[in-house]
């Protein structure tokens, strides 16, 4: 009972076989958006944390460099 496929059944291979690529790349693409997100969370917090401890120095450099003078520039004693 070994029949040759029809062309109903080479079809629905065929596009059996483009779904599961659609769907694997749909996935693919799914997994990278997210990992492009999770890069641009990362590139943010870093970029807030450097800025914080800038900020920390010029206040800092401030102090030393004014004494009491620039007392208002900076928080602290």
């Amino acid at each position: 009972m070994n029949e040759e496929p029809t062309h109903k059944q080479s079809t629905l291979d065929t596009s059996t076989r483009l779904a599961y690529e659609r769907t694997y790349l749909a996935y693919e693409r799914t997994y990278l958006a997210h990992e492009r997100t999770l890069m641009g969370w990362v590139r943010t917090a870093i970029s807030l944390i450097s800025f914080g401890f800038t900020i920390a120095k010029v206040f800092e450099y401030l102090r030393e460099k004014h004494g009491e003078r620039g007392r208002f520039l900076a928080l602290g004693p």
